[in-house]
């Protein structure tokens, strides 16, 4: 037994959150280009609120993560 964690399966609401938070940071960086502060917040909000919903995938840090989230 190599002590490895086994390998999670993403589900539709994973991939549905995954979703959010990439609509919702582009959102918001048009709101903030376009004058709307106030909605910006509220879209990286949502964003956060996405993002956390979605479990880390075991073996890759933080640096990684968002890597793969700039590239969305």
């Amino acid at each position: 037994m190599s002590g490895a964690a086994p390998e999670r399966k993403t589900t539709d609401a994973d991939e549905f959150a995954t979703y959010v938070a990439s609509l919702a940071g582009e959102l918001s960086r048009l709101a903030r280009g376009h004058g709307f502060p106030t909605l910006a917040y509220l879209l990286d909000m949502a964003r956060l609120e996405a993002r956390a919903a979605v479990p880390k995938p075991q073996g890759r840090s933080d640096r990684a993560i968002r890597a793969d989230a700039i590239q969305e």
